[in-house]
């Protein structure tokens, strides 16, 4: 009787740890398991508030919220100016813009983790390099801080064509030199003309023809 009363006294203790062992096991797990949650939320995407582009200038105004601060690039094949928004989406994505300049459509697309991406499609007579691009932060006179980017976009000469060149050989005219001291060619030979005989009439034009005597 005895025995078993020690035996369950020894045993409690070894469950207590055991419990306690479980414990420790348990509680890590389910933090790990609530951090991805707790993470998402303080780092929940923003939203693309509002853009604007003005043809005439290439001038594009985004709205962003203050933390986010957008990336661009510049790509030439084929030529055109991406700009990465991280961690914000498009809550209603348009349609392509097209536009009649060099700067001729604009594009926006959400992707999946969590970013967007707004690209500027050049036409391909259009000039422009990274230092070309300007990407500054302003304060409109509410106290609201927007993103403008400033391309300057030039075009292209066009190429002219040019004439193919001949394959014929050309022609070479050789003009001899004029020597004035040479003497001038002899006239050509003229035929002399017989003497006219007394007796042979002379007919004046208009006259009539002498008539001949018979003998």
């Amino acid at each position: 009787m005895w025995r078993k009363i020690l035996m369950r006294k020894r045993r409690k203790p070894e469950q207590q740890q055991q419990r306690v062992r479980l414990q420790q096991k348990i509680i890590p797990a389910i933090a790990l398991l609530a951090l991805p949650a707790l993470f998402s939320q303080n780092l929940q995407a923003e939203t693309l508030e509002n853009w604007k582009f003005d043809p005439n200038t290439n001038q594009l105004e985004l709205w962003l919220s203050a933390s986010v601060t957008p990336l661009y690039y510049v790509e030439t094949n084929p030529p055109r100016i991406i700009i990465d928004l991280p961690n914000t989406t498009v809550a209603t994505l348009p349609p392509p813009q097209n536009y009649p300049n060099n700067l001729s459509r604009i594009t926006l697309s959400n992707s999946g983790t969590g970013n967007s991406r707004i690209v500027l499609e050049l036409s391909p007579n259009a000039m422009l390099s990274p230092q070309q691009v300007q990407l500054q932060k302003q304060q409109s006179n509410a106290g609201v801080t927007y993103w403008v980017l400033r391309p300057s976009i030039l075009s292209q000469p066009r190429n002219v064509a040019t004439p193919a060149p001949s394959n014929s050989a050309p022609v070479t005219v050789t003009v001899p030199p004029l020597d004035r001291a040479t003497t001038p060619p002899n006239p050509p030979p003229q035929t002399p003309v017989p003497p006219r005989d007394a007796k042979t009439p002379v007919i004046e034009f208009g006259q009539p023809l002498p008539k001949t005597q018979v003998k």
